[in-house]
């Protein structure tokens, strides 16, 4: 080996200076190089491209035998949820219901008229008039009115002439003396009560109501009360006399039909 050689061989082994400039590459390298990473992105967009690929078609075709979860019993097939339909409701009939009757178009013929159209005889109507059951009395709206007519007395105790009343007595629905009941005497400014059995001269139910000192003519209203204070008759007008012969006035009364105490 001659000494260029030697020379140039340890020129090239020891350690380069900054100061030295640095031999260029050669153009082969360089295109050695960028032909690598070409090749690496190639295979990198390949790859991607791929993947891209087999999700479209697991997306468009789940069922697809590229699709790896069809080894697991595949994707759940999803069911429309359709709600139960109720059974129809009964309708119930109220306890008390009961059908009402169907109506008919049939005529109706009036009974209880007679349908001969013979004029009775007099021996006929006077028959008639016999079988005719009596008119049945009407019950008053109160259970108590007059026993009969109103009339006039004298007045019999030590006062004579200088007295003036209205007294009398209540009987039961039997005829029997009947108490616990009140009588109501109202005039001209003026107004008392009396309890029936309370002046017993007139009998076990009598009462008496005390007008005046003297008789004279005026016009009075007389009433039975309960114990509530409930009207047992009707507002009765009694009529006074100046007569000393007639200055008591007796009005009697008489129950016709129940009532409540």
């Amino acid at each position: 080996m001659s000494k260029n050689q030697l020379f140039d061989e340890a020129l090239e082994q020891r350690p380069r200076m900054l100061e030295e400039p640095r031999r260029p590459r050669s153009k082969t390298a360089k295109k050695k190089r960028g032909g690598g990473l070409a090749i690496v992105v190639g295979l990198f967009a390949g790859g991607a491209g791929l993947v891209l690929v087999w999700t479209l078609l697991l997306v468009l075709n789940p069922q697809s035998p590229l699709n790896p979860f069809l080894a697991f019993g595949g994707l759940p097939t999803p069911t429309l949820f359709v709600p139960p339909t109720p059974p129809p409701t009964a309708a119930v009939l109220p306890p008390t219901w009961t059908p009402s009757p169907i109506p008919t178009n049939s005529p109706i013929t009036p009974t209880g008229f007679p349908t001969s159209t013979t004029i009775p005889t007099a021996q006929q109507t006077f028959a008639l008039i016999l079988d005719t059951p009596a008119s049945t009395p009407t019950i008053s709206v109160f259970p108590f009115t007059l026993k009969d007519e109103v009339q006039f007395a004298k007045n019999t105790t030590s006062d004579g002439c200088a007295w003036m009343s209205i007294a009398g007595a209540v009987f039961d629905i039997e005829g029997q003396p009947l108490t616990n009941v009140i009588i109501v005497v109202s005039g001209e400014n003026f107004e008392q009560a009396e309890w029936a059995g309370s002046a017993t001269r007139f009998g076990p139910s009598g009462y008496e109501v005390f007008l005046n000192t003297s008789p004279y003519v005026a016009t009075w209203s007389i009433q039975l009360l309960n114990y509530n204070v409930m009207p047992l008759s009707d507002q009765i007008a009694i009529k006074t006399s100046s007569d000393c012969n007639k200055n008591v006035v007796m009005v009697n009364f008489q129950q016709n039909h129940d009532f409540s105490r």
